[in-house]
């Protein structure tokens, strides 16, 4: 079992451990829709944002792993 579940609002770390933030300066919300489990019990996450400043900068949908996401409050 994977701690982020599909529908979950997170953010993105960065490598201070903080958030993202998008051109505007506001943190980067996206919502789970997928979740990968591997065969080695990893789970990997196809993440979706309405913010169109982030769309641009990260595609829109995109697979990262838990270790790299927060979940937003």
């Amino acid at each position: 079992m994977s701690e982020y579940t599909e529908g979950d609002r997170v953010h993105l770390r960065n490598m201070a451990g903080g958030v993202m933030f998008n051109e505007k300066g506001h943190p980067i919300t996206f919502r789970v829709v997928k979740v990968i489990e591997w065969e080695n019990g990893g789970h990997n996450f196809v993440l979706h944002t309405n913010d169109r400043n982030a769309e641009r900068m990260y595609g829109g949908s995109i697979g990262f792993p838990a270790r790299t996401l927060k979940r937003a409050e």
